[in-house]
């Protein structure tokens, strides 16, 4: 058994309606967002990943205000889309309901752990360590 762990970041994208924010000019700052409501997955979905968005927004100086909490992605977008709020999410995947813009004070660490069989044969595999090693620039 071979056990790689790894150590990368990524930086939080800002997932918003067409509005104010979007056409600000420059950076924004997730402290920018404090008044406004938050859409995110429940924690029973993603522990984690909700508590990083709780705890950047915390290091941030403001607790979320957290209205809405949905299973899916796309209900995300749907909830941003029709100016509900806004959520966050890692990496940046553009759609024609939301904009997405990059915040300039979330890089969040991120700890990777690959285990596999050292004799594993599978060319599929060997792929995907590649493509995966790649991405996380390991």
């Amino acid at each position: 058994m071979i056990n790689r762990n790894m150590h990368s970041s990524y930086t939080l994208c800002l997932l918003l309606t067409h509005h104010d924010f979007v056409l600000k000019e420059g950076p924004i700052s997730l402290a920018d967002l404090a008044d406004e409501s938050l859409v995110i997955t429940p924690r029973v979905i993603g522990p984690g990943f909700y508590d990083v968005i709780t705890k950047t927004c915390l290091q941030a100086g403001f607790s979320p205000n957290i209205t809405v909490e949905t299973h899916d992605l796309q209900t995300v977008i749907s909830f941003v889309s029709l100016g509900m709020s806004f959520s966050l999410k890692a990496g940046n995947t553009q759609t024609a309901e939301v904009a997405f813009r990059e915040l300039v004070d979330t890089t969040v660490p991120l700890d990777i752990a690959v285990a596999y069989r050292r004799d594993e044969k599978s060319e599929v595999f060997h792929s995907f360590l590649d493509m995966f090693f790649d991405y996380y620039s390991i």
